[in-house]
């Protein structure tokens, strides 16, 4: 078993997400979802709201997008889920039938580290003002 440091993947994907202090909004809101409601809820949302193909006036619809992506991105460096997983699929990985959400154990992990990718996120957004 190979150990790597997941804060520090979740710091280099999380300042990987804004792209101006404008992304600050939507990564509040998707931390407070996931916090609140869980991370299948979080991800209904993120594909509610980025409709999987955001345009470019809508700067919601984008970062939402993007949070998806490094989601996935994030989940798959540090070993959560397998390297067949494509990212529209997110949902379905998280929840099938002894997927990620049924061991309590992986899914409070997973939980945390989308969690504490979104405050790097955040704090980068807060920074580009």
């Amino acid at each position: 078993m190979s150990w790597q440091n997941i804060d520090k993947a979740c710091a280099k994907i999380g300042f990987n997400i804004p792209q101006s202090k404008d992304n600050k909004n939507t990564i509040q809101k998707a931390l407070g979802i996931l916090m609140q409601d869980g991370i299948f809820a979080y991800i209904i949302w993120l594909e509610s709201r980025g409709s999987l193909k955001p345009s470019q006036n809508n700067i919601d619809e984008t970062t939402a997008k993007r949070i998806h992506e490094e989601s996935y991105l994030l989940l798959k460096q540090v070993n959560l889920l397998s390297d067949n997983t494509n990212y529209t699929k997110l949902k379905d990985k998280l929840t099938e039938a002894n997927g990620i959400l049924e061991d309590i154990h992986k899914m409070f992990l997973v939980k945390q580290v989308l969690e504490r990718m979104l405050t790097y996120a955040l704090y980068r957004a807060k920074s580009l003002e």
